[in-house]
């Protein structure tokens, strides 16, 4: 990797490539007919990461990965402040068991889990595979509910 990296630069060329895509159009791979639902991540510094990784690891730290947890199901997004300051957060049973599925990424080590509701939503879908990971009790939570790890998407 070279030793100069300009992340603004490359998050500009591989955005514009993302748009060019559709990647970011409205219902962009999604099945005819199906029910459609938002799922919100805030954007991460990709390209960022992937060379901070690579510096990390020459100089032989760990390198930070993350895990997703993805839930399915309604919440309230509410925004608070200022002119000055703003604030805005999400909140909902949803919510909470996307938090909790998320922290099991690392007892499973996944990147990506899913409840059994958002797995019913892409089930038919050839292009996701997953595997069951089984059902789960979440802090919080009374009923257990089966997990799924994302494997891979294929185009």
């Amino acid at each position: 990797m070279d030793k100069t990296f300009d992340a603004a630069e490359a998050e500009g060329r591989i955005y514009a490539r993302w748009e060019e895509q559709g990647c970011f159009r409205a219902g962009a791979n999604a099945r005819p007919g199906a029910e459609t639902f938002c799922i919100v991540i805030p954007p991460p510094n990709v390209t960022g990461s992937l060379h901070m990784n690579e510096q990390r690891k020459r100089t032989g730290d760990v390198p930070i990965s993350i895990g997703l947890g993805i839930h399915t199901g309604e919440t309230v997004i509410g925004t608070v402040g200022s002119d000055d300051r703003m604030d805005s957060t999400v909140l909902g049973d949803a919510v909470n068991l996307a938090s909790r599925i998320e922290s099991l990424t690392k007892q499973f080590e996944a990147k990506i889990l899913i409840s059994s509701t958002t797995y019913g939503l892409i089930a038919g879908d050839p292009t996701i595979r997953c595997r069951e990971i089984g059902l789960v009790n979440v802090r919080g939570r009374a009923e257990a509910d089966t997990i799924y790890e994302v494997l891979c998407r294929h185009p």
